[in-house]
């Protein structure tokens, strides 16, 4: 049951995401102040290394990458499947990794976390809790079930109603033909 119940409301998420989300995540700070925080700072790709090894805790190698994200220049550096964006005109920088976004100010200050649901419900609705395989058959299985409980109860609940109609009609027959052969057999008040 718990595995009808979650496919459901992964499928229910994958088409409503907008209205889910309203419930799901209420964010409590606005990108527009990073302009204005007295703590903002120019980042250069010095200073956003540093920041990678502080949170990684150790010598960044990689490389740094210019770019956009939410409409800002940042420095985008990558290791173990987790970016580091920093933001190059305040320090505002962003932990970002296949399910999970947090913010912070150039302070280190978590100012925001950000759960990416339509990824993990997608997995979930997908692959399952095992993942891969495995999981996708297991998926497999309970949608192969859920149609088959749904023509089931359709079965279920249109037969007897199917049955007493043409029992209805058989009965309705009978009567016509009756009603038919009575007056066939008695005399007319008329006849000549």
């Amino acid at each position: 049951m718990p595995w009808i119940i979650l496919i459901g409301f992964t499928g229910l998420y994958l088409n409503h995401a907008k209205l889910i989300n309203k419930v799901l995540y209420i964010s409590a700070y606005d990108e527009v102040l990073f302009d204005s925080a007295p703590d903002r700072r120019k980042i250069d790709k010095q200073i956003a290394v540093r920041i990678a090894e502080a949170l990684w805790g150790r010598k960044y190698k990689g490389s740094i990458k210019a770019g956009i994200y939410h409409k800002r220049a940042v420095f985008v550096l990558e290791a173990n499947k987790t970016k580091l964006i920093v933001a190059r005109d305040t320090g505002h920088y962003w932990l970002k990794s296949k399910f999970m976004r947090k913010t912070y100010s150039p302070r280190g200050d978590l100012l925001d976390s950000k759960v990416y649901w339509g990824r993990i419900f997608k997995i979930i609705h997908t692959d399952g809790w095992v993942g891969g395989g495995l999981g996708s058959w297991l998926a497999d299985i309970a949608a192969a079930a859920m149609v088959i409980f749904g023509i089931s109860g359709m079965v279920l609940f249109l037969y007897p109603r199917i049955r007493r109609l043409k029992k209805h009609r058989l009965t309705m027959k009978k009567l016509n033909q009756q009603d038919h052969s009575k007056r066939d057999t008695q005399p007319s008040r008329f006849s000549i």
